[in-house]
């Protein structure tokens, strides 16, 4: 959700003016990334924040995952991500995303 209006809009004190992440011309590749992600998650009825949720859950030495919401809500729509099983194919698309 942090387009490159957001990041324009933020003070000068805050740490995403200076994270390459959040700056050209990493920030352009990463928005690609998200965008393709987006797709994947489409396909398979989840919001972005479930897919990645459940990308991370589904590797064994990952025990656990923090994710934080900032109300309870946000906690409602992702918590369901622990249930999540993605299918091989899915996984091997977001592994070929990620690895552009």
């Amino acid at each position: 959700k942090i387009t490159a209006e957001y990041i324009s809009k933020t003070g000068q004190d805050d740490h995403r003016r200076h994270d390459p992440m959040f700056n050209e011309p990493l920030f352009g590749q990463i928005n690609i990334k998200i965008a393709a992600l987006k797709k994947v998650a489409a396909k398979n009825n989840l919001t972005i924040a479930r897919l990645a949720i459940a990308w991370v859950l589904r590797r064994p030495e990952i025990t656990a995952a923090i994710v934080g919401g900032r109300t309870p809500e946000q906690i409602k729509q992702t918590a369901p991500a622990g249930d999540v099983a993605l299918s091989a194919g899915t996984i091997a698309e977001i592994e070929q995303i990620l690895a552009q």
